[in-house]
């Protein structure tokens, strides 16, 4: 929740700074020439199966608390979802910002926005911040999401590796079947007596 409450704090605080209209621009406008760019596609690939995971053990690990007809399409359609509709309001909270470089500056967002990654995140943003009005506030805000988000992902990975390790020593079985031809469910079954000739 803290993320979120932080993002639109910071996306209200952007969308007040002169020249974040340039950045909203920028951000909305479509350069379809970059289409053609393979490095674009690279990109939002990369970006994508780090933010949804797929394949993570740690979806593995958390989805296992699920009940046993838990609707994993729902959650995996939600989850999607949510993930795009962050990272699409997270693009407005950065190009806000950027527009604000840029017309502090006096040049293009194009070339305020060259960073990449976390180039963006830890130099471009905070230059931003630093020169806001009460910046050491906006700063604090800013770190105490990120730190945030890197607890979040690191206690996940532990409750993933902890999960692994229960599911090792009591030898469970993980494994997905069809409940009937209508209606797909992850069943996740916790002992061998259910397993049957799988075990």
């Amino acid at each position: 929740t803290l993320p979120y409450l932080v993002l639109f704090i910071l996306l209200i605080r952007g969308a007040t700074l002169p020249g974040a209209w340039r950045g909203v621009v920028f951000y909305l406008k479509p350069n379809w020439k970059k289409l053609l760019d393979t490095s674009v596609w690279v990109d939002a690939a990369t970006q994508i199966f780090f933010s949804m995971g797929p394949g993570f053990g740690v979806i593995m690990a958390l989805a296992s608390y699920n009940q046993f007809n838990n609707n994993c399409y729902r959650d995996a359609i939600v989850t999607s979802l949510v993930n795009c509709l962050t990272s699409f309001l997270s693009g407005f909270v950065i190009f806000t910002v950027l527009g604000y470089m840029a017309e502090m500056r006096n040049v293009e967002v194009e070339d305020v926005a060259k960073d990449k990654g976390s180039g963006l995140l830890f130099i471009t943003y905070p230059e931003a911040i630093a020169n806001m009005d009460g910046s050491p506030f906006w700063a604090i805000l800013f770190f105490l999401m990120v730190i945030t988000l890197g607890l979040d992902s690191t206690a996940s990975n532990t409750v993933s590796d902890a999960k692994l390790k229960e599911n090792l020593d009591s030898q469970s079985i993980v494994t997905t079947r069809n409940v009937d031809t209508r209606n797909s469910r992850c069943w996740f079954i916790k002992n061998r007596q259910y397993a049957g000739a799988t075990g």
